[in-house]
């Protein structure tokens, strides 16, 4: 293999530890004075560490929060629905909206199109926008956005003739 960082499965010069999961590198950061880790938003918020300002494309310094969040997907949301991307493929990280955080991703479920009965799943999934904001929050999540709910139901409905409550 090459030389330098990056060349090998050990960065060599480096000082640090590995650790594991989430619940391990919140305890290492705040157990070691001028720590840097990466850690979800929901993690860091819930563990009380401090967490950076990060510039954006824009080259707008943010502070990562729900509504920093939620501008990075309503952004991409908008722009999917505009375009009628039928895969509502999104790619929240550092996008062209002034206050949309630099670093925001999105958690999907993949529904296969020869589902025996996708219905039931996605009147589930769908039960879940209607009630899990308050519950996403609690558990350090960002819920989506409405504009993203909806985008997310017309994909449904091109790709699997979904109706809601039905």
């Amino acid at each position: 293999m090459g030389e330098g960082p990056g060349a090998s499965k050990e960065l060599k010069g480096v000082a640090g530890s590995g650790v594991k999961g989430s619940g391990g590198m919140a305890e290492a950061v705040k157990q070691t004075a001028g720590a840097i880790g990466y850690l979800d938003f929901g993690r860091a918020s819930h563990d009380k560490l401090a967490i950076s300002q990060l510039p954006n494309r824009l080259g707008v310094f943010l502070k990562v929060s729900t509504e920093a969040i939620q501008a990075a997907a309503k952004f991409d949301a908008e722009r999917v629905l505009y375009t009628g991307d039928p895969d509502f493929y999104l790619v929240l990280a550092n996008n062209d909206t002034y206050a949309g955080w630099p670093l925001a991703t999105a958690t999907f479920v993949l529904v296969p199109k020869n589902a025996r009965d996708p219905q039931k799943l996605l009147d589930f999934l769908y039960w879940g926008y209607k009630n899990g904001d308050g519950v996403s929050r609690e558990l350090g999540y960002v819920p989506l956005t409405d504009t993203m709910k909806i985008g997310v139901r017309k994909a449904w409905s091109r790709q699997y003739n979904y109706k809601a409550g039905m």
